[in-house]
């Protein structure tokens, strides 16, 4: 999903600020990504969401967290080493090589 909606909605695309790219965006969803039929659903997105009870985006609420988490507890190590481990140092060609 996340492919597509960059492949086919940012791709190509000028946008002035964030509101200008959700503006555009919400405008694509609903003349092209969610009308156009899904090549494995053979459906609409838009009609598949109506049919799975589900909110479309442009009328989603914002998000607001239910609660606030507990703070996480921190963890102790599982083991400790008697001395620190030696760890290679390379230079960052040879990361450059294989990233190609």
């Amino acid at each position: 999903m996340i492919g597509y909606v960059k492949d086919a909605g940012l791709v190509g695309r000028t946008f002035l600020d964030l509101p200008d790219m959700n503006a555009q965006l919400l405008a694509w969803l609903e003349s092209e990504a969610n009308v156009r039929e899904h090549a494995t659903t053979g459906e609409r997105p838009v009609d598949r969401l109506a049919l799975e009870e589900l909110t479309p985006y442009a009328a989603a609420k914002p998000w607001r967290p239910l609660a606030a988490l507990p703070p996480a507890r921190p963890r102790g190590a599982a083991f400790r080493f008697a001395e620190a481990p030696v760890v290679d140092v390379r230079p960052l060609s040879v990361y450059e090589e294989v990233a190609r």
